[in-house]
This record gives C-alpha cells, structure tokens and sequence, in this order.
C-alpha cells in the first residue's frame, strides 16, 4: 500500500511538472508588461492618430474585396498613392483569383551591399476586408499602422537586414488558409528566390480596447491564465516562431505603455493561425501576429458594423509606435 501511495505521488508531480513546462514553454514571455494606469496620449501619439484614422477611413469605409473589386482596387490605389508620397516606389505582386486580377504591394529597403544572402525582416498586414464588413479594424488598423510605419521607418539605418513592408490582399474568406491567400503567394515568392527571412510580423485588427471586467474572451483553456479585461494587445506565435516571439515582445515592452500578453500555441487552438503569419509559418519562416484578439472581444468583427468610429485612435498611435522603436532594434 505504501509503495502504491508513493507511485502515486510520483505521477503526480511528474505530470504536474510536465504541465508546468508546457505553460511556462507556451505562455512565458520576456520583459515585463504595463501594468501602470494608463497614460494619457502624447503630442507625437494624437499626430499619429490623426493621421492613421485619416488611413481607416480611407481605406476602410466600404467593403473592399473580391465581391466588391472596385472598393478593393481604391484601396489598393490609395496605399500606392501614399507610399509614393513618402519617396518609395511601390511594387505589386499580381496575381489572380477566380477570374480576377488582384495584388500584394510592397515597398522594399536594402542595406548598403545586400545580396541574395541579405536577410528581410517583413513587417505586413492585409488590406481587403471580408464580405459585407467595411474593414475598419480588420483590418484597416494593421493596415494604416504599415504605412505609418513606411514613414516613420523610411530614413532608420540599415546594418544587415533588408526591410519589407508588405500589404496583402485575399487574407479574408474564401481565401483564408490557401495558396490564393495574398500572403501565401509572397512567402511562396520568397521561398522560390531562396531568400531567408530573419522573422515576419502581421499586424492583424489591432484598433479595439476596453477596461471593463469581462470584456475580454478566450478559446479554452487561455481564459484560466490571462486576464478578463481587453486592455491589452496579444503577440501569438505558432511553435517554430518562439525565438522571434521573443525577440519582438521585450523591446516592445519596453518602449510602449500598453499591457502585453501572449504565448506559442499550435494552430489547432482558435485564433492562433488566424492571419497573415499563417502562410510564412508553412514556409518554415519565423512569423508572429500582433492583435487585439479580433471576435474575442470585438463585437463588430466581420459584420457590416465594423466602421472607422469603432477604433481606438489612441491606442492604435501608441502601439505603432512601439513597434517603430521595437523593428528599429531589429533591424541593428
């Protein structure tokens, strides 16, 4: 009887071990995240918000997709138009889709003497919207952020990473999660010249925030580890994308005052492949996806509701500019 008690014992606290690896694998992330009141804007972040809901509404007041190809090909024309302003030359990966013309565009910075070896940080999101919805924070926000970043990154020096800045399209339904997805058919691009890719970031529908209890939901079992109210942004990587997870989370919790929270987890938890870093994770590239959590906390997500006056300016100009400081770190 004694021994049997013992063997129990023993089990248990192997498979209480075994569980607390996993949680600290899946779960443990560096740095420490905002935990302060929050901050009122700064005069930089209320410059920034203006410009990015001037991006939203732009882009973002209509659907714009496969089933509204004008919308989308006003979309696509104004994030042209506003990467030329700045001095790039914008490039447009073309390719079809049920009949239908459509295009990645991106805008490609090299460090003095890059070659095929040069390693590219992407920085992406998508800019189509699904089915009826205008888009605005899914994902007008990701979208806007990039081009911001496009400015704010356009004179930062380069060392020994090549910097790509990418707008997809097709990351919605029907396409999600295939190779017309626009995002796939850019990793593919990538695979097929050869070239690495030192890590991949999708900005994915960051523009929704609040600080009411219980306005933040989970797929199980993330709601017994993480807290209740939607104040926070999420870094998710898929196993394989640790390292670079890591890499980004600590300097961004460093320079930005907004709560952080985040993890590993395979694609077969809901939400975790749910975008863009989807089709560079196929690729065997490190890729993660920064996001408010989109349906767990959204309740315009996907729905014709989803307009520019839903997103939190604010905290959107606060985001983008952490992650200014934080690819800048990257890229050195």
């Amino acid at each position: 009887m004694r021994k049997a008690v013992v063997v129990l014992g023993a089990v248990v606290l192997l498979i209480a071990g075994l569980a607390g690896a996993t949680a600290w694998y899946m779960l443990g992330l560096p740095g420490h995240s905002y935990s302060g009141a929050p901050l009122p804007a700064t005069a930089p972040e209320n410059e920034l918000a203006s410009r990015l809901q001037r991006h939203v509404t732009a882009i973002a007041s209509e659907p714009h997709n496969i089933a509204h190809p004008e919308a989308l090909e006003a979309a696509a024309a104004y994030i042209e138009a506003e990467l030329t302003s700045l001095g790039y030359t914008p490039q447009a990966q073309v390719f079809e889709a049920d009949g239908q013309e459509v295009r990645n565009i991106e805008v490609v910075r090299e460090p003095p003497g890059a070659d095929a070896d040069t390693p590219s940080l992407v920085i992406g999101a998508h800019y189509d919207s699904f089915g009826p919805a205008p888009g605005a924070n899914d994902n007008g926000t990701g979208t806007a952020a990039v081009l911001e970043l496009a400015r704010l990154l356009k004179d930062v020096p380069l060392k020994d990473k090549r910097l790509r800045l990418v707008l997809f399209t097709h990351e919605e339904p029907p396409y999600d999660r295939t190779p017309d997805m626009g995002s796939w058919r850019y990793a593919q691009m990538l695979k097929e010249r050869g070239e690495t890719v030192a890590g991949m970031i999708s900005l994915e529908t960051i523009g929704c925030f609040s600080d009411e209890p219980g306005s933040q939901q989970y797929p199980p079992p993330f709601g017994l580890f993480f807290p209740t109210k939607a104040n926070f942004v999420a870094f998710v990587a898929m196993p394989g994308s640790r390292s670079f997870l890591h890499e980004v989370v600590e300097p961004f919790r460093r320079h930005a005052a907004i709560p952080t929270i985040g993890g590993t987890a395979p694609d077969q938890f809901d939400g975790v492949g749910w975008s863009d870093h989807w089709s560079f994770a196929k690729f065997d590239y490190p890729a993660i996806m920064i996001t408010d959590t989109a349906l767990f906390r959204y309740r315009h997500y996907h729905k014709p509701t989803d307009t520019p006056d839903k997103v939190d300016y604010d905290k959107l100009a606060r985001i983008t500019l952490g992650l200014d400081k934080t690819i800048r770190e990257l890229l050195q």
